[in-house]
């Protein structure tokens, strides 16, 4: 099915020309049309011979996420190809989002397993501390016992 992509270049269209050429031009079988100047260009105007999906498939990200953002502009185009490509082209942004939040919310409940086990951790040490405190008094005890357990055999 061959696919037609307008990607219209608002009025002040140098400017915006200038923005969009570098991102547009690193996909190879995107071109301007024949004959414009970037002074003159309104339209970039693209003929795949290829299905919508693979259209998506080939786009770079940067790309993708380029004309998703003219997703207003393309409003007065009645071409349902084209429309068919934007819907597909927040499909598949969509997409990789959900899995970048499903990663997140991955790391946050190892972060927060991490943390409860040094909260253990932490227990544990005061634990000990607090044991090695009274072993302390112990032997300190033990030694003024010691001590006048001494003085008492001098006597």
């Amino acid at each position: 099915m061959k696919i037609i992509i307008l990607t219209y270049l608002v009025v002040c269209g140098f400017s915006t020309f200038v923005h969009a050429a570098p991102i547009l031009s690193s996909e190879p079988w995107i071109k301007p049309c024949a004959g414009s100047t970037p002074s003159s260009v309104n339209f970039i105007t693209t003929i795949v011979n290829v299905n919508t999906a693979e259209v998506v498939k080939r786009l770079s990200r940067k790309t993708k996420l380029f004309l998703t953002q003219m997703d207003g502009i393309f409003s007065h185009v009645s071409s349902e190809e084209v429309n068919v490509f934007i819907r597909d082209g927040h499909k598949s942004n969509s997409k990789h989002q959900h899995s970048n939040t499903k990663h997140q919310q991955s790391n946050t409940k190892h972060q927060q397993s991490n943390t409860k086990h040094q909260q253990s951790n932490t227990k544990h040490q005061q634990s000990n501390t607090k044991h090695q405190q009274s072993n302390t008094k112990h032997q300190q005890s033990n030694t003024k016992h010691q001590h006048y357990s001494n003085d008492t055999d001098g006597y």
